[in-house]
């Protein structure tokens, strides 16, 4: 919705790639870079498809440093845009 307003944002991703659920080229990505992401194909079923799950458990787990740093870059990225 925001893009087809031309609304700017930031995403902030957890297990999923921003390029299959937004648009990596218009909003600012913020993603848990400590994290290795493990790709988990929703059609795999059984025990694979739970263990990639329980893989990318992590990749919301954000120190407190790095929630400032979001905030500072959210911040950041209003700023420039909002005239």
């Amino acid at each position: 919705m925001a893009r087809c307003f031309k609304t700017p944002g930031t995403i902030i991703m957890g297990s999923t790639y921003a390029i299959n659920t937004t648009y990596p080229d218009y909003f600012q990505i913020l993603e848990n870079e400590n994290v290795d992401k493990v790709y988990s194909p929703i059609r795999i079923g059984g025990f694979d498809a739970h263990l990639a799950d329980r893989l990318n458990d992590r990749c919301g787990d954000f120190t407190d440093k790095q929630i400032d740093e979001m905030y500072n870059k959210i911040v950041k990225d209003i700023s420039a845009k909002v005239k």
